[in-house]
């Protein structure tokens, strides 16, 4: 949840979703925020740095966008709400 911002580090969270998969584990990951589209695979705008390197990780680990991660952008605090409310931990 937020900015995709280097001192947040969500890029760790790619590279340990990553080593989950390596081990068969399953565990999809949400990507909320309003620059998060810069994640998506066919994102033609601006993309910054730091998403740069996530969407390496992202390559480079063959994460597959809506089955390992997905990206649904800014979210009102309702459905922030509701996505919290529907949340599991593996």
């Amino acid at each position: 949840v937020g900015w995709l911002l280097p001192h947040k580090d969500k890029k760790v969270v790619f590279e340990a979703l990553a080593m989950q998969k390596q081990k068969g584990k399953f565990m999809p990951l949400v990507c909320v925020g309003p620059n998060s589209a810069q994640l998506l695979p066919d994102f033609d705008g601006w993309i910054s740095p730091y998403a740069q390197e996530i969407r390496q990780v992202i390559a480079n680990s063959k994460l597959e966008f809506n089955k390992d991660y997905f990206v649904l952008g800014y979210l009102s605090d309702r459905q922030m709400s509701a996505l919290h409310k529907l949340a599991s931990i593996c």
